[in-house]
């Protein structure tokens, strides 16, 4: 095996490596897997829900607490809502298609997110908020779930055989 061999399938969040596989293929046979990027955006969509549901804590860590002053402000205006859900844009953006979504397939990749513009600040945090990830891929089940959506697609279509004949 060289490393010629390998498709590599990586998830970089605001330049951030959060998940990094590779398949054991004959690359050049693989040359465009747009068929396969509709399924891999739906589970993403799936565990950004997750994300979302556990406060953050699915990613490995709940979200930092609001702050007093706001979060008084918040529950008088908008009761009942949870953090990074205070008109629904951000979580609508990341685990609903069309809208604010951003799915954009190409041959070998894709990209992932939301058009929502405050989607970085919680991403990274600024000097006067803390992070909140709404995107984190941290556990060994997501990398496993893409590289098997991954290995179904390119067997089905027959990109990942070197065919000889004998």
């Amino acid at each position: 095996m060289n490393r010629g061999d390998l498709v590599n399938f990586t998830v970089k969040v605001v330049g951030e490596k959060q998940l990094d596989a590779s398949l054991l293929l004959l690359k050049r046979n693989v040359t465009d897997m747009r068929d396969l990027w509709p399924d891999v955006d739906d589970l993403l969509r799936r565990k950004e829900a997750e994300q979302f549901s556990s406060q953050g804590a699915r990613g490995g860590e709940k979200w930092v607490k609001l702050s007093e002053p706001y979060r008084i402000w918040k529950e008088r205006t908008h009761p009942g809502k949870p953090i990074l859900e205070l008109e629904g844009h951000l979580v609508k953006g990341l685990t609903q298609a069309g809208g604010r979504h951003v799915f954009e397939p190409q041959r070998m990749g894709m990209s992932f997110g939301t058009t929502v513009p405050y989607a970085l600040w919680h991403q990274t945090g600024t000097g006067r908020m803390p992070k909140r990830e709404p995107i984190r891929l941290l556990k060994k089940e997501d990398a496993l779930q893409i590289t098997k959506l991954m290995q179904e697609f390119i067997f089905k279509s027959g990109q990942g055989y070197q065919r000889t004949l004998i």
